[in-house]
């Protein structure tokens, strides 16, 4: 995960200044609702926030979200099996990460997830992420987010055109501007690429004829979104829509001979519209709410065979959710604070699978299935400040998650936990600050982990049950004027982790006794000239299932024991540009045909990015940008999960005109 331009908001907080300080744009207030309990200018105690900049964000010439959360520090984005590319944080897992666009949360209720490749790169102004003992204000099942913040409003227009090998094709256009006090943007993208290029076709024996191009992996994606904001008497208003409309190919398992899912998206559908406030309700009292309803609907195909001609079963899955959270903060004199928060999310799920005939569909079509979930959380929070180097905070909560339509299953019981966290912090110098904290939350099973069969491919399991979460963090973070290093040593203890096993043909999903991780998180920045910077992170886990019997695995699938990333930056006076990133992936285990964890091989991936300002030869022109990418520029082997490689060498170029 190369990190073009991360920076550390601890420390820049701790001086009363944004992350984004220095020259630059400032982030949206809307990070507020991120950072949870607490306002822009004091610093998180408990937990450990890392920023991507708007800068670090445009210089990744990202087609989608996946491509660019790649980037952030203990990220680690694979693709799965059913095509999905999936954030996970520190190793956490997959459902234990919650994604907020703009405040207002993106994750589709019914699997507490949504496929980061289907979210286009242009909505992507900067991103915010925040891990460890995070507060009851994140909303049911977060023990990670990530947030992804719109870009921010600025007067003119931008155009991208960009071409690339394997057909991929972008274009992306921008527009602000500021009418009668109200300040409005509008953006459209239209992505398209025929596959992915593949790195080693000898390692991929079976459904991958051409050398070239990864079997299935075409993809569209047309999007369009809107925002309007102005300011009234003690805060501000943003109103934000967003559409995408996609469709994309599914890659077979390419080390199985039998038993893959050959599947297509024909449709994967999103429409959000967020509307967000921060109002001082008084001199000591603030306000910062969102709320949002969410369509999404998506179609499953599944064929017969590889040649991906004759559907044999489809699936159709429609969701609204309506949610909203919010945060009151009150000041308590002139060293404390409290915090009251709330989320409430109210989701439908619809569903129906029919089974075709030679291809075609039968006469009287099955019934639509309805799920439905209410999620609630509610929390307080303190903080103090005993000195002015010495910050304490301390938070409880309840997170209540109920079932109120299951479908054609049997109803269940609601599943209604606590959660607390405490955090303390101490500035040594005004160089140097220490943190420590510790936090309880659970993670219960999601609407899918009840009652989704995916096609024939899961056998439910009515005994599933919560996971139960501590989770412990140490920071020691050092800022100087050009520089910034962070060492983050970090804990996490689960009880009754949800996990997968076979069960003949068909998965199931069940607790394990449980499992744990003791790893490291390193990261730093050094600015060494005006036109050199770097930076990078390494996050080192041991990962671990406690076993019930002798003969079980300790190992848990898709967990990188370390992931590593570098990037190299420099900006020259002339108007030429050169970035180099370096991702390293270490050992993790998957499981093959027999259910049996696998180790998969380390990689270690290097891109390249070249490019020039023409604005700065011909002074004559706009703000234009030539430029081009080569990732993976080795061609190396990258398997985040058995028989589903990453792409291979890919360039591709593009032209940015800004007015």
């Amino acid at each position: 995960m190369a990190l073009l331009g991360w920076n550390m908001p601890l420390a820049c907080a701790a001086e009363g200044r944004d992350p984004e300080a220095g020259g630059e744009p400032a982030v949206h207030v809307e990070h507020i609702l991120v950072t949870g309990v607490r306002d822009a200018t004091l610093r998180p105690i408990a937990e450990t926030q890392n920023v991507l900049s708007p800068e670090a964000v445009a210089r990744l010439d990202a087609a989608s979200g996946a491509d660019i959360l790649r980037r952030m520090p203990a990220v680690h984005v694979p693709t799965n099996s059913r095509g999905e590319s999936i954030v996970f944080l520190r190793n956490a897992g997959e459902r234990q990460v919650v994604v907020f666009l703009g405040g207002a949360l993106l994750n589709v209720p019914w699997d507490n997830r949504f496929d980061m490749s289907m979210l286009p790169g242009h909505l992507v102004g900067s991103v915010l992420s925040a891990t460890g003992p995070i507060p009851t204000s994140y909303g049911v099942n977060a023990l990670g987010v990530v947030n992804v913040l719109l870009p921010d409003y600025r007067s003119g227009g931008t155009f991208t055109n960009e071409w690339g090998e394997q057909g991929a094709r972008r274009y992306e256009g921008m527009w602000s501007d500021s009418v009668n006090g109200v300040q409005l943007l509008g953006a459209g993208a239209f992505v398209t690429q025929d596959g992915e290029p593949v790195a080693d076709r000898t390692r991929m024996p079976f459904f991958q004829s051409d050398p070239d191009r990864r079997t299935n992996t075409d993809r569209e994606l047309l999007s369009f979104a809107g925002r309007a904001g102005f300011d009234v008497a003690r805060g501000r208003v943003d109103a934000t829509f967003i559409f995408s409309d996609g469709e994309k190919g599914i890659a077979p398992e390419s080390h199985l001979a039998g038993g893959n899912r050959f599947w297509r998206y024909p449709q994967h559908r999103l429409m959000q519209g967020n509307l967000h406030a921060d109002v001082d309700l008084s001199p000591r009292v603030n306000l910062t709410a969102s709320a949002w309803v969410q369509d999404f609907s998506q179609t499953i195909d599944q064929y017969t065979n590889a040649s991906y001609s004759t559907v044999l079963d489809r699936e159709q899955d429609q969701d609204r959710t309506y949610g909203t959270r919010g945060i009151f903060t009150s000041r308590l004199g002139e060293r404390s604070q409290v915090a009251l928060s709330y989320n409430l999310l109210i989701s439908t799920h619809v569903q129906r699978d029919t089974r075709l005939v030679g291809g075609a569909l039968p006469p009287v079509s099955p019934p639509w299935l309805t799920y439905r979930q209410r999620a609630m959380s509610f929390g307080a929070d303190f903080e103090h400040d005993f000195t002015d180097a010495l910050v304490a905070e301390l938070g409880a909560g309840v997170d209540w998650l109920a079932y109120t339509r299951t479908g054609d299953k049997p109803s269940i019981p609601d599943f209604v936990e606590p959660t607390v966290h405490a955090g303390l912090g101490y500035a040594l110098n005004d160089r140097w600050r220490l943190r420590l904290g510790a936090g309880y939350k659970t993670r219960s099973p999601t609407l899918r982990d009840l009652f989704g069969v995916a096609l024939n491919r899961f056998l439910l399991n009515p005994d599933l049950t919560a996971e139960h979460v501590v989770t412990v963090e140490a920071a020691a973070e050092w800022t100087g004027a050009n520089a910034a290093f962070a060492a983050i040593p970090f804990a996490q203890f689960v009880d009754d982790t949800i996990d997968q096993r076979n069960v003949g043909s068909l998965r199931q999903r069940v607790n394990l006794r449980g499992s744990e991780i003791f790893g490291i998180e390193l990261n730093g920045r050094v600015k060494l000239s005006d036109e050199w910077s770097i930076a990078g992170s390494v996050t080192a886990s041991h990962v671990r299932r406690l076993r019930s019997t002798a003969t079980e695995s300790v190992h848990l699938a898709e967990k990188p024991a370390l992931l590593g990333g570098l990037s190299i930056d420099y900006v020259g006076p002339s108007g030429f540009e050169a970035g180099v990133e370096i991702d390293h992936t270490g050992r993790a285990y998957s499981a093959d045909a027999a259910g049996s964890l696998v180790p998969l091989e380390v990689s270690t991936q290097l891109n390249l990015r070249l490019a020039f300002n023409l604005d700065r030869a011909f002074t004559s022109l706009p703000s234009s940008q030539l430029y081009v990418r080569a990732d993976n520029l080795t061609d190396a082997f990258v398997e985040p999960q058995l028989g589903l490689p990453a792409a291979g060498r890919w360039i591709r170029g593009g032209l940015r005109v800004r007015w």
